[in-house]
């Protein structure tokens, strides 16, 4: 058995045949197209954001270093008065070198090295968050607890040598008395001896 095809069913094959490959030429290759010029103008779009967020971070350059040079300078100044981090041996050292310097005889020292850099909270406070909430690097306070015995007027100075030439140890509190002591056994002679309690706080910075 045979099909005869007609003028019609040739004609309607053809356009049915010019469908398909209008059909493929959109899946293939317009379409894809398409997809690829979104793409392309979606990265072209970030990299115009990009490149006008790095011109604006090239022109805050100079203002930017010239802060940070001013910030380092304020910071160096800062350090100046406060020592390097240093271990409870060295702040024993130091302080009892200068109590031996002014003909005291240091009785007690009680050194309580800091945890964490300080969180100093304005006094009467109550809602105050502290100069370092977060807990970041800055200054870091070692309490002392400092009895010393002598004479009052070599405490003076020993206190003034503290306060003119150690601007790294803060004094937080002064208390003096005075006690009796056995000079001579034997007949019970005795003397007064002058005393002094001290609260320090030697404040230390690590190098910026």
């Amino acid at each position: 058995m045979t099909t005869k095809m007609t003028e019609r069913d040739k004609k309607l094959l053809a356009g049915l045949g010019f469908v398909c490959v209008v059909g493929l030429l959109v899946f293939l290759v317009i379409l894809p197209l398409l997809r690829s010029n979104a793409d392309m103008q979606a990265q072209l779009d970030t990299f115009r954001e990009q490149v006008a967020v790095m011109k604006e971070k090239e022109a805050q350059l100079p203002a930017v270093k010239s802060t940070n040079e001013k910030q380092k300078a304020e910071l160096a100044t800062y350090q100046d008065e406060l020592y390097p981090m240093m271990k409870s041996q060295e702040i024993d050292r130091l302080l009892t070198d200068q109590v031996a310097a002014y003909g005291l005889t240091a009785r007690r020292l009680q050194i309580t090295m800091p945890e964490e850099a300080a969180n100093v909270t304005g006094y009467g406070r109550t809602q105050d968050d502290g100069s370092n909430p977060d807990g970041r690097d800055g200054i870091w306070l070692a309490e002392v607890s400092l009895d010393v015995s002598g004479s009052l007027t070599n405490m003076d100075g020993f206190i003034d040598a503290l306060s003119r030439d150690m601007p790294g140890i803060r004094v937080v509190n002064i208390s003096w008395s005075s006690e009796r002591r056995t000079v001579d056994a034997a007949t019970g002679l005795s003397d007064t001896v002058d005393t002094m309690n001290m609260r320090l706080q030697v404040e230390m910075s690590r190098e910026g």
